[in-house]
C-alpha cells in the first residue's frame, strides 16, 4: 500500500469492534468471578487511610470466584478498618474500586492447584472465595488463624 493512501475503511470498524469485543470480556469477567456483585455493596467511596499496605498490581496471582484469574492486574490495599480493591485501569469496566471492613471478610488456609494459598472470604453474605498466596498475604499483613 503506497504511503500517500487513505487509511482501509475496515479499519476503524475492526478497532471499534476490538474495543467493543474488550470491554464486553471484562465485563463478563467482572460478572462470573463475583466482582461486580461485591461492587452492589461495597464500592469504594474513599481512599486508603492511616498506615497502608499494599501487594500489587504486578507480580501478583489472584483467584477469585470459580477460578477467575486476575494476574498483574488487581491491587489489594489494607488499612486498619477495611480491605481495597481495584483493578488497572484496563480492566476497570464492570470493576470499581472496593472497600471491604474487616468484618465482612473470613480468612483461612487453603489448597489450591496443589499449591497452599490463603483463601479470603469476602462479604458475610455474598461469600465470594478470593485465593492468594501466602507472600501476598504477609505483604498485606493478614494474620492467618492457627
Amino acid at each position: 500500500m503506497p504511503p500517500d493512501s487513505p487509511i482501509p475503511l475496515w479499519l476503524p470498524f475492526a478497532l471499534l469492534g476490538f474495543v467493543a469485543l474488550w470491554i464486553c470480556l471484562v465485563y463478563l469477567l467482572a460478572l462470573v468471578s463475583g466482582w461486580h456483585h461485591l461492587a452492589r455493596h461495597f464500592r469504594a467511596q474513599e481512599q486508603p487511610s492511616g498506615k497502608t499496605r499494599s501487594a500489587g498490581p504486578f507480580n501478583t496471582t489472584i483467584y477469585l470466584r470459580k477460578g477467575n484469574l486476575y494476574q498483574n492486574i488487581l491491587r489489594l490495599t489494607a488499612d486498619d478498618d477495611a480491605l481495597y480493591l481495584s483493578v488497572v485501569f484496563l480492566f476497570r469496566t464492570g470493576h470499581p474500586p472496593l472497600r471491604i471492613p474487616w468484618s465482612e471478610i473470613t480468612i483461612a488456609p487453603a489448597r489450591l492447584w496443589f499449591s497452599t494459598k490463603v483463601m479470603v472470604t469476602l462479604g458475610t453474605e455474598e461469600k465470594i472465595p478470593m485465593y492468594i498466596s501466602r507472600s501476598t498475604a504477609q505483604k498485606i499483613n493478614l494474620a492467618l488463624p492457627s
